[in-house]
């Protein structure tokens, strides 16, 4: 898949072959958390500004299990995902899913939550790899608006390609391609 990347503002833009994707740090984030907001308040004031920045007049909504709904001239699609002060929308006419993770030094630990049996034959469980998978899986089951019973087990890792910045993903019978970025403080993966 070939991406075209820009940046404008304080916001990193990718295009993609399914519709353009904007992540950014929220500077501000330390400051309103100290002030006594939860993340919560944050992250649906971050996210409620920056639609409005991007698609005006766009309102979201959420089905019954969480996933948004965008209501928008511009775009039929949305995902959506926060990570500490890491943001990140997807908007596509398709359904498109995106996760974006801070790094962290304890992933190993809790791995059985989210890696099955085929992963861990198959796969070099390093940090990066651990954090690949999670945001993958996560990425996926935005794309699929949460319809999936066993994610751990229903969705298989089979390769992360860290070159083409690729993995590789088997649903039943299905293979998807996700692609990904990293970056120092964080990774970002889109399907």
């Amino acid at each position: 898949m070939e991406s075209k990347w820009e940046k404008v503002n304080n916001e990193h833009v990718i295009h993609t072959d399914k519709g353009v994707l904007y992540y950014w740090r929220d500077n501000d984030y330390e400051r309103k958390r100290r002030k006594g907001m939860k993340k919560k308040e944050i992250n649906k004031e971050t996210l409620k500004v920056k639609i409005d920045e991007i698609a005006r007049g766009s309102t979201i909504s959420h089905q019954e299990n969480g996933a948004p709904i965008l209501q928008s001239d511009l775009y039929k699609e949305i995902s959506i995902s926060h990570s500490d002060a890491f943001f990140c929308l997807y908007f596509s006419d398709h359904s498109v899913g995106v996760d974006i993770q801070v790094l962290k030094k304890n992933l190993y630990d809790g791995r059985a939550y989210f890696v099955n049996q085929r992963e861990e034959e198959k796969i070099d469980l390093s940090e990066l790899n651990l954090h690949l998978i999670w945001s993958a899986k996560e990425a996926f089951y935005k794309l699929l608006k949460g319809d999936i019973l066993n994610l751990k087990e229903e969705a298989v890792i089979t390769e992360i390609n860290l070159i083409e910045k690729s993995i590789f993903l088997e649903y039943h019978q299905d293979k998807f391609e996700l692609n990904f970025l990293l970056r120092e403080e964080f990774v970002l993966v889109w399907i």
